[in-house]
């Protein structure tokens, strides 16, 4: 067993220390997190329940809005557009009689190049595209920029109006005044961006994956806070820990991605 850890910084330690305890697990070779508190794991329910009542209003508007046959949604296999489509599979399986009875709303995977790509991510989408296709239906668009994918979204389906979109405020400096209903800017396609997350922090948007037992893309619990490119995806160094054993020999972990503290070093070299 371990004798000791070593956080890379410690910003992390603090956030980890008091939410979860460690162990090496040598056949593994990885760290096991056990949550000290188990109904609570990052200690923000409160801050939580406030923005998941926000967001299924956003999807009841929504609804109201636009017909189903109207509504689409850009998922790419991130953890915030994982949390937009359990969400919205919630909302569906709830009230699907009434705003959806014989139409499937249609998730669309931009990948800009299939020579540049992260299969994990993709494959994610497939399988839980594939697990609700009683109501989802799933199309990919490969080898173009986000502009030219949704111009083919809209000579391929003109009907669309609005989209669903996993955008975080502190994703970009351009959305920082980003609001849940907002137009695409002149020049794009135009649509209705729906951005019900667009408030969430980065522990909320963990605390959610966690407390519904989600299973996420598994490179998330390798270290990695921010799927692209995989020549620009890299293991967060502010996750690193070095486990110490007797007589001073050592091995390098990542922790997961839940472990990490704010959005602020989410995008480690991207």
């Amino acid at each position: 067993m371990p004798s000791n850890q070593k956080f890379q910084n410690s910003v992390t330690e603090e956030y980890c220390s008091d939410k979860f305890t460690f162990n090496y697990n040598e056949k593994s070779h990885k760290l096991d997190m056990t949550p000290k508190n188990t109904e609570n794991i990052l200690n923000n329910n409160s801050e939580l329940e406030i923005f998941e009542k926000q967001a299924l209003e956003a999807y009841s508007e929504a609804f109201e809005k636009y017909k189903p046959q109207e509504i689409a949604f850009c998922f790419d296999g991130g953890k915030d557009g994982h949390v937009v489509f359990h969400l919205l599979k919630n909302f569906l399986q709830k009230n699907k009689s009434s705003v959806m009875p014989d139409f499937k709303i249609l998730t669309v995977n931009i990948i800009q190049n299939d020579t540049d790509l992260l299969p994990e991510p993709r494959e994610l989408v497939k399988k839980l595209t594939e697990e609700y296709s009683s109501y989802i239906k799933y199309q990919e668009y490969t080898n173009l920029d986000i502009k030219s994918a949704l111009y083919k979204l809209k000579e391929d389906h003109n009907g669309i109006k609005a989209i669903f979109m996993g955008v975080r405020r502190t994703d970009n400096v351009w959305y920082k005044d980003m609001t849940v209903f907002q137009r695409t800017d002149q020049g794009w396609p135009d649509y209705v961006r729906i951005n019900p997350i667009v408030d969430w922090s980065y522990p909320c948007v963990w605390a959610y994956l966690l407390k519904y037992g989600i299973k996420y893309c598994e490179l998330y619990d390798e270290g990695y806070t921010s799927l692209g490119k995989k020549s620009n995806s890299v293991r967060n160094e502010y996750l690193k820990v070095d486990v110490e054993f007797g007589e001073g020999s050592r091995k390098e972990c990542y922790l997961p991605a839940y472990c990490l503290p704010s959005a602020e070093f989410e995008r480690f070299k991207r």
